[in-house]
């Protein structure tokens, strides 16, 4: 019962009856199951020792052991010739000409394909072996919610996924909204080429790349369009962040609240004990951290601060803000991950 899935499905007709997988969904540790086809090896585990009751029990009359030999291995013969594939099905590796386009490209950035930019699809992961470059998604298992909430929370990355399933319409607000906000995107997570099905263009995908982002066709066929975006126009990484700007949802990753303001302060509120900011730096002159980090108002509060793998420092937090410096690693050139981690923490916000 638990290998049928959570609802009855009988051939294309649903009925909704609700089925026991349906409860596993709602236990601890048994939600993570996920796949109920997985209790199906089970299930033909099963039949496979009642089918052998059942043959033992079929041959119990003949007396001859030659004869039960003969007729098991008729059997067995027709059941391998069932599984049998003659001649074995293969099919030619490889990948489209304007992959050689991207992997002739000199220098570490990412690639992004639609589809693809919330589906994995094995292609997308193939097509890296051809190209060399890093990827916008791919296979991992038990992914925290919070981190795939954050990327496919962010501009340009929003839209596309609800422009891809037909969620929503290219419209001039969506564009207005989009043009000074996805180029930054763009350079944070360092995107250089989209390779996008021509199947999406009628669903305004193409389109609004090409409005938001400055990008040129390099290459394209029948089936894909290669649009390059043109580095040089991007907006140039900051030196400092400000948590109330509208594109600082990038860099907020986990362990935060929507952004306040306190007259001209713009601030976010720590809601879990960790805390992380990702961050890129804008040259490698950078080797110095600054935060304004101001405690809760009642008891003390102490922030215990990392940097990728190197840990920076320990420090008690006095009453009001406080300016934080801490000297930097040297520099990676992809995104950075600010880890924070809390002695405590207090509901401060109504958005808490």
């Amino acid at each position: 019962a638990l290998s049928l899935g959570d609802t009855l499905r009988i051939g294309s007709w649903e009925p909704g009856i609700p089925l026991p997988f349906a409860l596993l969904e709602h236990l601890p540790l048994l939600h993570h199951l996920r796949a109920p086809s997985r209790f199906s090896v089970l299930v033909i585990l099963s039949l496979a020792v009642l089918a052998g009751l059942a043959w033992s029990g079929w041959l119990e009359p003949i007396r001859r052991p030659l004869l039960k030999g003969v007729f098991t291995v008729a059997v067995s013969s027709i059941l391998m010739a069932e599984y049998l594939a003659i001649p074995i099905p293969v099919f030619e590796a490889g990948v489209r000409p304007l992959y050689d386009s991207i992997a002739a490209d000199s220098g570490d950035f990412t690639v992004v394909e639609i589809p693809g930019i919330e589906q994995v699809p094995g292609h997308l992961m193939y097509h890296q072996t051809a190209h060399g470059k890093r990827i916008f998604i791919g296979t991992a298992a038990r992914v925290p919610s919070e981190k795939t909430d954050y990327y496919f929370g962010l501009h340009l990355v929003r839209p596309l996924v609800d422009l891809r399933k037909g969620k929503i319409q290219l419209t001039p607000a969506l564009l207005e909204q989009e043009k000074p906000l996805a180029p930054m995107v763009a350079r944070f997570l360092d995107i250089r080429y989209f390779v996008v099905d021509r199947g999406y263009a009628k669903r305004g995908v193409l389109d609004f790349l090409e409005q938001v982002l400055p990008t040129e066709r390099v290459a394209e066929d029948g089936n894909q369009v290669l649009l390059r975006v043109r580095e040089d126009a991007l907006p140039t990484l900051p030196f400092s962040v400000d948590p109330g700007a509208p594109e600082s949802r990038m860099y907020f990753e986990s362990g935060w609240s929507r952004a306040e303001n306190d007259g001209d302060t713009h601030f976010r509120w720590a809601n879990k004990r960790y805390s992380t900011v990702l961050l890129r730096r804008p040259s490698g002159s950078v080797d110095e951290l600054v935060l304004n980090i101001a405690p809760f108002e009642t008891g003390t509060q102490e922030l215990r601060v990392h940097f990728g793998t190197v840990h920076l420092g320990n420090v008690r937090l006095d009453p009001g803000w406080n300016e934080l410096r801490w000297k930097l690693p040297p520099q990676k050139k992809t995104v950075e991950r600010l880890e924070l981690r809390w002695s405590s923490i207090e509901v401060a916000s109504p958005q808490d």
